[in-house]
């Protein structure tokens, strides 16, 4: 075996701790059990395939068990607790200590902190992420997408790489909210998920 699945499982494994926290174990094994049940379109195939889909699986099932609305709202609150967890992995850890250590603008140490966090998620989870910006925004774009592949909705269904992201500016900058949102999302016949980040904190 690679070590293609351990990296992807580790990713998994941060999503999944933060939606327990959120929602407790006895509710995740349900949704767990929904998951499972689900098949999304998705055949048996390579093991990577497999795990991929997982996260577009898991956030479905949450919205199964928990209706739309509330299914939604947990995989936003999952994303922030997520990212947690997954800046303490060793790797992410070390790049983020060392950029801050560098006593940069806020601006500039999330700036970093995207690149370091989409090259992480891309090798991770075998996608391809790419951070660009504007005067007002940085762009997150994501394809394919794990947490929407096999979906089909009218509206964004990343709530949890919202989250995650909202955590991640958030952390980033000392305690600073800043706004994120997704613009265009696979789910929705976009060609890729594209999540919008305000550089100017709302506080």
């Amino acid at each position: 075996m690679t070590t293609e699945p351990y990296r992807f499982n580790r990713f998994y494994q941060t999503m999944i701790e933060g939606v327990q926290e959120i929602i407790g174990l006895p509710d995740l094994k349900k949704v767990e059990s929904v998951r499972a049940t689900q098949e999304l379109g998705v055949s048996a195939g390579a093991e990577e395939k497999m795990l991929f889909y997982q996260f577009a699986s898991w956030m479905a099932a949450l919205e199964q068990v928990f209706g739309r609305r509330s299914g939604q709202g947990i995989a936003l609150r999952g994303g922030r607790v997520s990212f947690l967890y997954l800046s303490r992995l060793p790797d992410l850890w070390d790049a983020f200590s060392h950029l801050a250590k560098q006593l940069l603008p806020a601006q500039a140490r999330i700036k970093g902190g995207l690149e370091i966090l989409a090259e992480t998620v891309t090798r991770e989870c075998g996608v391809q992420v790419q951070v660009t910006e504007d005067p007002q925004n940085w762009y997150w774009q994501i394809a394919p997408c794990p947490w929407c592949s096999g979906r089909t909705e009218d509206t964004s269904a990343c709530q949890f790489m919202i989250g995650l992201l909202q955590e991640f500016t958030s952390w980033m900058s000392g305690g600073r909210y800043y706004d994120v949102s997704e613009v265009e999302c696979c789910a929705a016949e976009a060609e890729a998920c594209l999540i919008q980040i305000g550089k100017q904190s709302m506080d």
